[in-house]
């Protein structure tokens, strides 16, 4: 047997017009079984946990009626005992039946219900006795008994029982009990309140005993969801909620119109107007009434069908809390003038405000229909502090002169319905800027709201973000003829709120809600009739369409920006042909196309009108193009900007030559091709004819490039801000590049070639790549940064100049290259360039060619020039420049830490420096120092500092006494031996000869300034920790506690 779950006909909310209560069915589980057993009747208990209880029939017999809820498909059920019980059952109920017992002895039996799959078995079992004759019972005639509010209030029940003395038990406040012989009287007060009130009362004789429930009527009441229902004049179904008392039915009756009809289904009542189509105003009502004649309540329902004669601007609120003050529509000024007479639906007298904005109180929660006749300047409903949630319906948008209606109805969430305008109220309107943006809950637009808008010219943001609008009406604009612009009014519509700004640096998000959007047309006519338009932009960004009237814009030849018009529509499909044909006037449409995922494919011919356009940056961004064919340009020779046209393109894999034909103007293409994840090859005509292309930065960053034809730049523009930032970053399958790829570009400057393949998975870099390149200055920054597969430098690849200033952190990171060629820098001897961090963390270089820096002269920077270079090994120790000007070698070997020994004369040829901060810091693997390290520093400067120079190298066992002797002017020497913890011997010091001849030795801790040491370290931050650690060393207790 199956067992359904029932809505107990006592809790239900009994309608005259209602369902009967139907079963719920529980799933079936095929996991764990549930079986419950229950009963309305006061006969059954059940224990606890529910497997088991008892049921006690009375003398006299009866029926108990049990409910059976498993979720299982069948169930079942056995007895034992005497055959005084009547068992039988159906598909929800096991119904027990007992006769009357005359016997002197009790009568008991069992129930045993069972339900179970193939894994569980769950039982319940009943007890069920009846009594013998003679046990003290007592019984009501009526267990149920129900009061109106206000009538019938007295009623008897008989009392029958074999005892002499019997007693009830019931304490109510509303409810006079008496007993009288063989009978309980009941007397109800009237019930004045709403709710119906119930009362439990037991009657005993000796042991036992039976229950009376008592239930009375509230006061009937009645409560619609809206006491208006009107519409415009193309008619609708509106449906409104009655609730009211639980247990009285209810019923409608309307005045007898024959051009409404009402029906009913649960507590809904659904209103169908019909269709008046340029007749006047219509009014009906219809009227709810609650209960029976000695108590009942009616509500009255007005049905109005908007026509030309309206006049009165109508809307519904719903109030949420006592003494709330709402500030009415109409935006009513000093300066702009106008007056209105208000009826604000809550029965209080009618208001004229003049030259103010109409405020009112409410006193009571509530949904009210207001109603204003007057004239006024603007038509907005949020008050400048608040968006107006209260705001439900407009039922009428009246005939007030309005001029203006930007932002009338803007952020109101609750806003479900607005109408037609069909009384020309929006005859002067020419603003319509947000009028409906972010209307979260309005669900359908008008067809003829426009209808007579015919000198408004904005209508930008008009139902941006408004979430829950389907469809856009074709008509909607068919008289709009002076609209000019049309920014962003459909943005997001059906879709939900979606920053415009950060559409896509928030693109996945942006997905999940245009994806679900609920717009998926647009009506190929709705612009036919707006031939004066100049703005689309955003226009249907960030919809669910899937495609796009081929005629669209055909009626916009003067429109000027069409800047993503599309863009974030990820279910749009297909782009037609024909789309821009009359749009020859365009200038701006990039972004036009961005995130459209589902585009695969670019129509040739789509521009040949536009020779206009100026800008094409983002267009296809993120679309799901696979091939460029050629021609998808043409037209378009006046486009000077080609900026990240193509970027994020994954699925592109095929460019056919001569893609970019026509676009002889175009200077830019900047990220064109970044993130196309599967472009592998490029034709080696791709810019033929540009040449007024000269900046290409990120342009073919992190696609699956191979190979660069030698020959791509070969019509582009020699220009000195020629930009080739980041060009192949991040390019892991670009092995090499041809060493001529870049010699059409002489007079380049800067920014250059900076970054150009930073991350990217060249092993082998030809000689001579650059060699063109004489006029670059700071251009070779970070030019390999991060190729950690860089393995080969073939030769030198720098230009003969005099102008390259930097190589800061050129090969920066490139953890797979072993050597550097000699005269790498020999080309640049002329120029002042600064090798800061040039080969920072090249962690496989083991060695240095000699003379590296040779010829590097007029360099003054080697900071951290091989900082991390942790496999190096050896320096030689013609590393520096003949007569160098180097004044900084900051953490120039820091962190070498295989590197054991530092080559005498190192420094010999650098008089100048002034900075060995860091040098030599955690080379862990340094064991000796030279004497003469630093004995041409300080001949030549008056300020010299040493902090940290040689921190953490503990293998560090010993330091030259004379290491310092030629340095007399220390600046900061603080921490210079932190950490080197196995040092030995004892500190540096100098020999001096003091005033009496004598000879004298002074430690690093021991100078002070004079004719000795022109400049000594000697406040507390100058050496600070200078040997922290050092505690091997022979006079580091003499040391001062901050030297150490």
């Amino acid at each position: 047997m199956k067992r359904y779950l029932y809505i107990l006909a006592a809790i239900a909310v009994a309608f005259s017009c209602g369902k009967d209560p139907q079963p719920v069915e529980p799933p079936v589980s095929e996991g764990r079984v549930t079986l419950e057993v229950s009963s309305e009747s006061r006969q059954l208990e059940m224990s606890e946990d529910g497997l088991a209880g008892s049921v006690l029939f009375k003398t006299k017999g009866g029926s108990v009626v049990l409910d059976v809820l498993t979720n299982q498909d069948e169930w079942s059920y056995e007895t034992s005992g005497e055959d005084w019980l009547e068992v039988s059952a159906d598909d929800y109920f096991l119904t027990l039946k007992a006769e009357k017992n005359t016997a002197d002895k009790s009568n008991s039996a069992t129930v045993v219900i069972k339900a179970s799959n193939d894994n569980q078995e769950v039982s319940v079992t009943l007890t069920v006795t009846q009594n013998h004759a003679g046990v003290p019972e007592i019984s009501l005639a009526e267990n149920e008994k129900r009061f109106k509010a206000y009538t019938e209030l007295v009623t008897e029940i008989e009392v029958e029982t074999n005892q002499d003395e019997w007693d009830f038990d019931c304490t109510c406040s509303w409810l006079l009990i008496e007993k009288e012989d063989n009978k309980i009287r009941l007397t109800a007060d009237q019930n004045k309140t709403t709710y119906q009130r119930i009362a439990e009362i037991q009657i005993k004789a000796g042991e036992d005993s039976d229950w009376l429930t008592v239930r009375q009527d509230g006061t009937a009441y009645v409560r619609l969801s809206t006491q208006n229902v009107a519409t415009d004049d193309e008619g609708d179904t509106k449906t409104l909620t009655v609730t009211s008392n639980p247990e009285l039915d209810w019923k409608f009756e309307t005045d007898g119109s024959d051009w409404f009809s009402v029906s009913s289904d649960g507590n809904q009542l659904s209103v169908y107007i019909q269709s008046n189509i340029g007749g006047n105003q219509r009014l009906g009502s219809l009227t709810v009434t609650v209960g029976e004649p000695d108590n009942y309540a009616t509500a009255k329902v007005n049905i109005r069908q908007i026509g030309p004669d309206t006049e009165e601007l109508i809307y519904e609120v719903l109030i949420s809390e006592p003494d709330f003050r709402l500030t009415g529509a109409p935006v009513i000024t000093t300066s702009t003038g106008g007056s209105v007479t208000v009826d604000w639906g809550d029965g209080s007298p009618e208001e004229t405000f003049d030259s103010r904005r109409p405020v009112h109180v409410y006193k009571e929660p509530g949904r009210y229909t207001i109603e204003m006749k007057g004239t006024a300047k603007s038509l907005e409903f949020s008050d400048g502090e608040s968006m107006s949630p209260e705001l439900q319906s407009v039922i009428s948008w009246g005939k007030m002169g309005c001029t203006s209606a930007a932002d009338m109805c803007l952020g109101c969430n609750n806003l479900k319905s607005i109408p037609n305008d069909v009384a020309g109220s929006f005859a002067s309107v020419k603003s319509f800027i947000g009028a409906f943006s972010c209307c979260e809950s309005l669900e359908e637009i008008p067809s003829g709201l426009f209808r007579y808008a015919t000198v408004a010219k904005n209508f930008e943001d008009c139902f941006s973000h408004s979430a829950s609008i389907s469809e856009i009406p074709e008509d909607l604009f068919a008289n709009c003829v002076a609209a000019e612009d049309f920014s962003y009014t459909f943005y997001g519509t059906g879709s939900g709120y979606i920053l415009t700004t950060s559409t896509l640096a928030n693109f996945d998000e942006v997905r999940a809600l245009a994806s679900a959007g609920k717009i998926r047309e647009i009506p190929g006519g709705l612009f036919r009739n707006c031939p004066a338009v100049k703005q689309m932009d955003y226009v249907f960004g960030a919809t669910a369409i899937s495609s796009i009237p081929e005629n669209l814009f055909a009626a916009q030849s003067a429109a000027t920006i069409f800047t993503g018009a599309f863009s974030a529509c990820v279910n749009l499909e297909s782009i037609p042909v024909s789309l821009m044909k009359g749009a020859t006037t365009a200038q701006d449409i990039k972004y036009m196309f961005a995130g459209c995922e589902s585009v695969t494919e670019i129509p040739s011919g789509i521009f040949t009108n536009c020779s206009t356009v100026t800008n094409l940056e983002y267009i296809f961004y993120k679309t799901g193009v696979r091939k460029l064919q050629k021609g998808i340009f043409e037209g378009l020779s006046g486009v000077k900007t080609i900026g990240a046209v193509f970027q994020g393109c994954t699925s592109l894999s095929e460019i056919e030559p001569g893609v970019f034909d026509g676009l002889t103007a175009a200077k830019s293409f900047r990220y064109c091709f970044s993130d196309c994840t599967s472009l592998r090859q490029i034709p080696s005509d791709l810019f033929r004819g540009l040449t007024a292309a000269y900046e290409f930065t990120y342009t073919f960053e992190n696609t699956a490039l191979e190979s660069v034809p030698e020959d791509l730049f070969a019509e582009a523009r020699d220009y000195s801000s020629a930009d080739f930032t980041y060009m192949f970053a991040d390019c892991a399958n670009l092995k090499t590049v041809p060493a001529g790829l870049f010699n059409t570009f002489t007079k380049v400057t800067s920014p250059g070639f900076k970054n150009l393949f930073y991350g990217s998975g060249i092993e082998t870099i030809p000689a001579g790549l650059f060699a063109k390149n004489t006029a670059v200055s700071t251009g070779f920054e970070e030019v390999f940064s991060n190729c950690t597969s860089l393995k080969t430098i073939e030769g030198p690849i720098f230009p003969e100049s005099t102008s390259v200033s930097s190589l800061a952190y050129a090969f920066e990171n490139c953890t797979s290259l072993e050597a550097i060629p000699e005269g790498l820098f020999d080309s640049i001897a002329g120029s002042k360039t600064k090798f800061t961090a040039t080969f920072v963390s090249c962690t496989s270089l083991k060695s240095l060619p000699a003379g590296l820096f040779a010829k590097n002269s007029l360099t003054t920077n080697f900071s951290g020039t091989f900082c991390g270079c942790s496999s190096l090994e050896e320096i030689p120790s013609d590393l520096m420049p003949v007569d160098s000007k180097a004044t900084s070698v900051k953490e120039m070997f820091a962190e070498c830490s295989s590197l054991k020994s530092v080559p005498s004369g190192l420094f010999a040829t650098t008089p100048a420096v002034t900075s060995f901060e860091g040098t030599f810091a955690e080379c862990t693997a340094l064991e000796t120092i030279p004497e003469d390290l630093f004995s041409a520093i300080g001949t030549k400067t008056s300020s010299i500092t040493f902090s940290e120079c040689f921190m953490n190298c503990p293998a560090l066992r010993s330091l030259p006494a004379g290491l310092f002797d030629t340095v007399r002017r220390i600046s900061y020497i603080d921490s210079c031996f932190e950490g080197c913890s196995s040092l030995t011997g004892e500190s540096p010091y100098t020999i001096i000869t003091d005033a009496e001849g004598a000879e004298k030795k002074v430690h690093l801790y021991e100078r002070e300034r004079g004719d000795d040491f022109p400049n000594a370290p000697v406040s507390a931050s100058a050496h600070a920790g200078c040997f922290a650690g050092c505690t091997g060393l022979t006079d580091y207790n003499e040391m001062p506690s901050d030297w150490k």
